[in-house]
């Protein structure tokens, strides 16, 4: 048989104690399975789904630096195909700051448009999420700024290192290279 009783106290210690005691005086042989106060049922209870978040979590922030790595490897290596380009225009005149603003610009829009795409996609993700779980809010405004912003400062940081290298470069020495 199973026995269940809610105390309301602001003294929730004590009260555990007396419930103690008046078990012990009513029958001795009546072992006191669980006295826990409501937070630390809740805590018990939601120990599951702390590890669950705890394992997303892990998974996002990992997807999330591997969605860096990916960001960044690809516009170097888009740069890196233009030596040639940025050598050119070098040699007609085109000032390092203007390649460096030309790689940067193109990458914002690259980046800008992938942003784009992956909110799109992940409103629909969100709406599901909201249905199953009601309780909680799937709109969560920091957890979706923080990765975007991660991703256009790496975009912006992908695209300014080999654009500096690129306008650096001779250009008598990008033209040979080709």
């Amino acid at each position: 048989d199973y026995l269940a009783i809610y105390v309301r106290s602001s003294r929730p210690r004590e009260i555990q104690q007396q419930v103690r005691e008046t078990m012990a005086a009513i029958d001795r042989d009546l072992p006191a399975v669980e006295i826990a106060t409501v937070a630390e049922r809740f805590v018990k209870d939601a120990s599951d789904i702390r590890l669950l978040a705890r394992a997303a979590s892990g998974l996002g922030a990992a997807a999330l630096l591997l969605a860096i790595a990916g960001v960044y490897s690809v516009i170097a290596f888009f740069v890196s195909l233009r030596t040639h380009e940025f050598g050119i225009r070098l040699a007609i005149g085109a000032q390092p700051g203007d390649i460096t603003r030309l790689v940067a610009l193109q990458a914002s829009k690259l980046v800008g448009g992938g942003l784009l795409a992956g909110l799109m996609l992940a409103v629909p993700v969100l709406i599901l999420l909201g249905k199953a779980f009601p309780y909680t809010s799937a709109f969560d405004p920091l957890g979706l700024l923080i990765p975007v912003t991660a991703l256009a400062l790496t975009a912006l940081i992908a695209a300014a290192l080999p654009a500096r290298t690129a306008a650096r470069v001779d250009p008598c020495t990008a033209l040979r290279s080709e």
